[in-house]
């Protein structure tokens, strides 16, 4: 009874100050981008940033005979309980851009009361301010700060962290890199399936710019480690 009441209430509370803490309400409660989980050193993490191909990873890693891999069904952080320096973490790597895109367009395609809905129906500029997703997710999951808003400590913490993961799998060269990182973990399987692919108008030069706007500390980022891996 009084999680229904809460839950109402906050549903009240979004309705009138356009906030967003029913939708945190309810991530909390299904343990989505906790950075305070634990695993084993036998474990490897999956964090999985909304909207980056993870869901088909996901599939694939879920037929490890050996059941190594955490947060298959989750979106988490970094934990802060389990630095990368002792454990072993994994993820896709999406370019900024595309990913906010594809989270907007995914969240516009749905009914009234799918989660930031409400926003996304305002226009580009209202999602981007009222959904903290579409905001500097990859610095905040990869430093497993997630709550405030990330600055260029979040950015080196999030880079750091990433020198540390056992395998950061670029999006763009999906199907090469995912054949070997199973080949490594001896995981066999018989396709590579591309599961969140959705055909959508690109965004124009204004949408592009807001964005980027938004997003400065992830593009760099996603940059900043593009570089790295080049010259590797």
């Amino acid at each position: 009874m009084l999680k229904k009441l809460v839950s109402k209430s906050l549903q009240l509370i979004d309705f009138v100050l356009w906030t967003d803490y029913h939708v945190k309400l309810e991530n909390h409660n299904i343990g989505f981008h906790d950075p305070t989980y634990q695993f084993k050193k036998s474990e490897i993490a999956f964090v999985h940033i909304p909207r980056t191909g993870g869901t088909s990873l996901h599939n694939l890693l879920n037929q490890d005979p050996l059941s190594r891999f955490v947060n298959l069904n989750m979106h988490r952080p970094v934990s802060q309980l389990c630095d990368p320096v002792n454990y072993r973490y994994i993820t896709l790597m999406c370019d900024p851009v595309d990913r906010v895109w594809s989270y907007y367009q995914m969240v516009l395609r749905n009914p009234p009361g799918f989660p930031y809905r409400r926003f996304a129906g305002k226009g580009l500029e209202c999602f981007l301010e009222h959904c903290w997703e579409v905001r500097n997710m990859a610095c905040r999951y990869y430093s497993g700060e997630v709550k405030e808003e990330p600055d260029g400590e979040t950015l080196t913490k999030a880079f750091n962290n990433l020198l540390n993961f056992t395998r950061v799998i670029n999006f763009n060269n999906f199907e090469k890199e995912v054949v070997e990182f199973l080949a490594e973990c001896n995981i066999q399987v018989t396709s590579i399936p591309n599961e969140g692919k959705s055909g959508y108008a690109r965004c124009n030069q204004n949408e592009l710019n807001l964005i980027r706007e938004y997003n400065k500390l992830d593009i760099e980022l996603v940059a900043t480690w593009g570089q790295r891996s080049a010259s590797h």
